[in-house]
């Protein structure tokens, strides 16, 4: 995965909540959907930052879906 692609989706003074749940799925420690459900708590503004996220790493991702297959992938 090409780290400046990830870089440009992530806001500027990420709060740190959002960055250690960032560190966890890129290290594989959490799935897509627990991703999605915790990364933007501190700030909803965080949500197309997530999207943009999960969008690199799981081609298949589509906004707003229930897919469990795709809700339950890990990364990293």
């Amino acid at each position: 995965m090409e780290h400046a692609q990830l870089i440009s989706c992530l806001p500027d003074g990420l709060h740190w909540f959002s960055a250690q749940i960032f560190d966890y799925y890129i290290a594989g420690s959490i799935s897509t959907g627990e991703f999605l459900r915790w990364f933007h708590m501190p700030n909803s503004d965080y949500i197309p930052a997530a999207e943009c996220i999960v969008s690199q790493y799981v081609p298949s991702y589509v906004p707003g879906t229930s897919d469990g297959k795709v809700l339950g992938q890990f990364v990293g």
